[in-house]
């Protein structure tokens, strides 16, 4: 066999694996879509905790939820930190504990709300202060 043909086969060979890869991604693509985020956000924060922590309309969480309105790249990142957030949270809380913890003072985040330091400095300082409230540690 030619070195061009081998080539060719090759070529056919990556691209087959390729299609089936990016067949397989859109399969679990919708397991990652934001309304679902959206959805468990809204549940357990309300609408309108929701839209004051992501900066945006009272009414915008219900226009994603009901897929009436796309949700922006820069609320998908804001969504998805505060989803990750709440996750950790939730393994700690319960959930009405875990919506007042984000609302209050927290002494590992310098007496500043959790929901203010993730919303000006994303979730990783909020992500530190659920460890320290994991490991019973106290500031």
């Amino acid at each position: 066999m030619s070195g061009a043909k081998k080539a060719k086969k090759s070529a056919v060979k990556i691209s087959a694996r390729s299609a089936i890869k990016l067949a397989r991604s859109a399969d679990v693509l919708h397991l990652y879509r934001s309304d679902h985020q959206v959805v468990r956000l809204i549940e357990i924060l309300g609408n309108n905790l929701l839209a004051t922590m992501l900066g945006v309309n009272q009414s915008q969480p219900s226009m994603w939820k009901s897929g009436k309105e796309r949700v922006s790249a820069e609320n998908q990142r804001k969504i998805s930190d505060l989803d990750h957030v709440m996750n950790r949270l939730l393994i700690e809380l319960h959930p009405d504990q875990a919506v007042q913890w984000l609302q209050g003072n927290n002494p590992h985040l310098n007496f500043g709300r959790p929901m203010d330091v993730l919303i000006l400095k994303g979730p990783s300082r909020v992500l530190d202060a659920i460890d320290a409230l994991a490991s019973g540690s106290y500031a």
